[in-house]
Parts: C-alpha cells; structure tokens; sequence
C-alpha cells in the first residue's frame, strides 16, 4: 500500500495546494470547452492526444475564461497542461465525445 502512495506523490506538482488556478468545463465535451484561468497571471498550456502528439499550444490571460471549439478533434482522451510563469506546471485529462 505505501508503495502505490508513493507512485502517486511523485506527480504530484510542486505547488499542489494551487491545484484550482485552472478549471476546463463541460468534461467530457463534444461540441466546445472552456478553461478557465483563476489566477492573475497569463498560463501558457498545450493539448495533446494520449500519444504526445501536440493538438494546440497558446496561452490564456489571467482571469480570462478562453472557449475551444472541438468541430475537427477527434474522439477520446487528451492532456491538458498549464504552466505558470514560475515554472510551476499541472496537468488534467479532457474527454472529447463524438
């Protein structure tokens, strides 16, 4: 049992308690998400496939709330990773249903 906790820990970000400065609704999503930025700093993120292949690269401003069309994505999971200026980083899985 300590052993699967420690696996666990060793993704855990550094900043774990800022784990909110970053929501993506509705998901699962067919149609569009957003992302909303809950800090006041510009975030920059990527989407990739669960294949590293890198879907989309930008950023969002700080308490923007951005929304993404899915129309040409295809169906299934993908990886949605936010970073901070200080380095710091997150990442969540987003579900796109067809």
């Amino acid at each position: 049992m300590d052993e699967i906790v420690s696996r666990k820990r060793a993704f855990v970000p550094d900043d774990f308690e800022d784990v909110n400065w970053v929501s993506i609704s509705p998901n699962p999503a067919s149609e569009f998400f957003s992302i909303r930025n809950q800090l006041d700093v510009v975030l920059d993120f990527e989407i990739r496939n669960l294949q590293g292949v890198l879907i989309l690269k930008s950023d969002i401003k700080g308490l923007e709330i951005k929304e993404l069309e899915l129309e040409a994505w295809r169906a299934g999971y993908y990886l949605a990773i936010f970073r901070k200026p200080s380095g710091a980083s997150y990442a969540t899985k987003l579900l796109v249903l067809k």
